[in-house]
């Protein structure tokens, strides 16, 4: 009989998801894992740049100057900007949010791009916008585009002029292709502005400015074409299709030609790497390299799809990170997921895919950044809101609290240390019912029930208690091996999970000579890793496939362990191999197996 004891690990690289248990010549399972030139690696860890954010980002746009990188954080709120170093050590965030026609909104979904300043007269601009697009892509009521003097921490953003006294509004978004500022939004829209000029929308004779309808649906995003003889130029998405907007410095400034038709699953969910542009649509990843394509995944696309939670498409999101060749696409993971905690990555260089488990709601990576700058974790710092408050005697009562934080529907409880007006309860829980300031707040006994009157005396000092409203933290990712913050250092766990192996009928690799189901008994694993810090390794098996208990055996190795020995025995075998341990680090290497057939199975 043919036993071949001693062989390689042979998975292929990249997680396959799709499938059934023994089909895979893949990697079944990891965490915090790519794959370089075929091999296993342990991603890089983060460090938390600000932990204190009380809005969630839904946007990111980078600027560096006199090496000083300005990082601007939009979220619902507004905008905030972090000025920081090479080393993403930096000042106090600055308020640089809209003061005029913006008023804050939950829903809003960024966009922004820059033009830079190519007649030498001015500054180079920050052009964003924000529409209530969160959670409908198709939403169509427009909103005005904003700019600010890129880089700069004692202005804001403010409205640009159409040229006529007026702001400029869409309901899509906004990009650059220089000198061009784009908007688009409903019916197909798109129009520019006049060169080198954000504040001239004017459609007129002499002027470059344009504004057309070149699809059937809402145009969603624009992105700019980088070099080539038809400079400047940029491909747009509505809906449905895919449109070729090229400058024709003639009279009619600019042709629209539909290249493809596509779906969108979210506005934010596109990239472009090394002249090719991606994108996730509604069941499928689309790839656009002169022509509108499919983007093979025979990996993980039905465990993407069938479990992204769609009525939270508009949080779907994409970033590159250039130095691994990698897509991430960002997604709510589980029918009841309000925020993206998974990323499905595909891999140009090898051409695989891969994934993993990761809470952020936006990010960017440019070349002018060392690091990739990600953003939306929730703070370790959270705590309960806790503060001297006064309550009115009236109908209904008012609650004041000094930059309160609260939202409509939020609990709230009173203590105090003489007595409450009548009408209100100590240790009583009641309900944010309206926020007329930022300041105030009035009250109800129920959520969505009528206003609390108050009435009577009062005296003493209240105080109200309300559970925390979540931070947002900021990171620079691929830093050392670690999670950075709050000034500790924590170890991050990287898998990966072989496929299976074994002699399930006799021989190795699924060989049959004498008809006997034999189990296979794992008895040396020779590790070739180049690691850092301690690997655990992780024998797996189960009786059958379709069995839900496995039996896992674990041991551990170091850099200079030759071997483990072992006597392990199932009918397949799996094999984990994991690091958790400050500044631990691998790249897996062809790792030596030493088998033999073990009992038969009766």
């Amino acid at each position: 009989m043919d036993q071949r004891p001693i062989f390689q690990v042979t998975s292929k690289a990249g997680i396959q998801r799709d499938g059934t248990v023994l089909d895979s010549p893949n990697f079944v399972d990891g965490q915090w894992v790519r794959f370089y030139r075929g091999r296993a690696r342990k991603m890089g860890g983060y460090k938390a740049v600000v932990e204190d954010l009380q809005k969630i980002p839904r946007g990111v746009f980078t600027f560096t100057k006199n090496n000083i990188n300005s990082v601007y954080l939009f979220n619902s709120n507004g905008v905030i900007l972090l000025q920081t170093d090479e080393n993403l050590t930096g000042t106090l965030p600055f308020n640089v949010s809209p003061t005029t026609h913006f008023t804050p909104n939950d829903l809003y979904k960024w966009q922004s791009a820059g033009i830079y300043d190519a007649t030498g007269g001015g500054d180079n601009l920050i052009v964003a916008h924000a529409a209530s697009n969160l959670t409908d892509i198709s939403s169509s009521t427009d909103f005005p585009l904003f700019g600010i003097s890129a880089g700069s921490s004692t202005s804001t953003f403010t409205a640009l002029d159409d040229g006529a006294g007026g702001t400029v509004d869409v309901s899509g978004g906004v990009c650059v292709l220089q000198p061009f500022v784009f908007a688009y939004g409903n019916d197909g829209l798109i129009k520019n502005c006049n060169a080198n000029n954000p504040n001239d929308w004017t459609v007129a004779v002499g002027n470059e400015a344009n504004e057309v309808n070149v699809a059937y649906s809402k145009i969603v995003k624009g992105m700019p074409i980088r070099g080539g003889g038809q400079s400047p130029a940029g491909l747009f998405w509505s809906l449905d299709s895919v449109i070729k907007v090229t400058y024709n410095n003639g009279a009619s400034v600019f042709s629209y030609d539909p290249v493809g038709a596509s779906t969108v699953m979210s506005s934010d969910g596109f990239v472009e790497f090394d002249g090719l542009f991606f994108w996730m649509g509604l069941d499928r990843f689309y790839v656009y390299d002169g022509k509108v394509s499919e983007l093979p995944n025979q990996m993980n696309i039905n465990w993407v799809f069938d479990n992204i939670n769609f009525e939270q498409r508009q949080k779907v999101w994409a970033t590159i990170i250039p130095r691994w060749g990698e897509i991430w696409w960002f997604f709510p993971f589980g029918p009841n997921q309000t925020e993206c905690n998974r990323a499905a990555i595909f891999n140009i260089r090898e051409k695989t895919w891969y994934d993993c488990a990761i809470e952020r709601s936006c990010g960017a990576q440019v070349q002018t950044l060392r690091y990739p700058i990600w953003a939306g974790d929730t703070s370790p710092n959270s705590s309960d809101a806790t503060s001297t408050i006064a309550v009115s005697i009236a109908s209904p009562a008012v609650v004041t609290w000094t930059n309160h934080e609260r939202s409509i529907g939020d609990e709230v409880v009173f203590t105090t240390t003489g007595a409450l007006p009548t009408g209100m309860s100590s240790g009583v829980t009641y309900y944010v019912a309206e926020t007329p300031t930022v300041s105030t707040f009035k009250l109800s006994t129920t959520l969505g029930g009528a206003y609390l009157t108050t009435s009577g005396t009062q005296s003493g000092v209240h105080t109200a208690t309300a559970p925390s409203i979540p931070r947002y933290v900021v990171y620079g990712h691929e830093i050392g091996y670690n999670k950075v913050e709050s000034g500790q250092e924590v170890a991050i766990e990287s898998y990966v999970e072989t496929s299976d192996f074994g002699f399930p009928t006799g021989g190795a690799q699924g060989e049959q000579t004498s008809g006997q189901d034999y189990f296979t008994r794992l008895i040396r694993v020779e590790p070739d890793f180049v690691q850092e810090g301690a690997i655990e390794l992780s024998v797996i098996g189960k009786e059958f496939a379709q069995d839900i208990t496995e039996k896992i055996t674990t041991y551990s190795f170091d850099p200079d362990t030759p071997k483990v020995d072992m006597r392990e025995q199932r009918r397949m075998i799996k094999l984990k191999f994991s690091s958790n341990v400050v500044n631990g680090f691998y790249e897996m290497g062809r790792v030596i197996l030493h088998t033999e057939p073990g009992d038969i199975r009766s």
